[in-house]
């Protein structure tokens, strides 16, 4: 398995070598030039400034290898979607009320009370306030 691979990367090489030397001639001494300023620039760094290039190269090509083999992975799986009996229903009053099946409240938490439609005199002495809402109804919060 190995010779496989070795020969096929041998072929790849040997095919790819004209067109590589084509290009070297083409800008050659431009690239040259190009890298040799990059080297400069490089080793003109302190010490801490080239481990921090380093450094940040590095998280480039584990996020670069990351993005290719997640594209190549990248299956049109069917995703699992469970039915549940969420439920919303409307009162007349204009009160909501959600059922969502599975999910559960901490009691210790959230306080549950049922809610009743009473009338409210007119004058009301709590700290809070009072509003009104789109359907015209007294809305009071302490």
């Amino acid at each position: 398995m190995k010779d496989k691979i070795l020969s096929f990367l041998e072929q790849l090489a040997d095919k790819a070598k004209p067109i590589v030397d084509k290009a070297l001639h083409f800008c050659g001494r431009r690239l040259h030039v190009a890298l040799a300023s990059v080297a400069g620039l490089y080793w003109n760094l302190s010490p801490q400034n080239r481990y921090r290039v380093r450094l940040a190269a590095f998280a480039f090509a584990i996020l670069s290898v990351g993005i290719v083999v997640g594209r190549i992975t990248n299956v049109n799986r069917n995703v699992k979607i469970e039915a549940s009996d969420k439920a919303l229903k409307v009162e007349k009053s204009g009160i909501l009320e959600l059922k969502l099946p599975g999910i559960k409240l901490n009691p210790e938490i959230y306080i549950f009370q049922t809610a009743e439609k009473v009338q409210v005199p007119v004058d009301i002495k709590v700290p809070g306030r009072l509003t009104f809402n789109a359907e015209k109804s007294k809305v009071l919060s302490a």
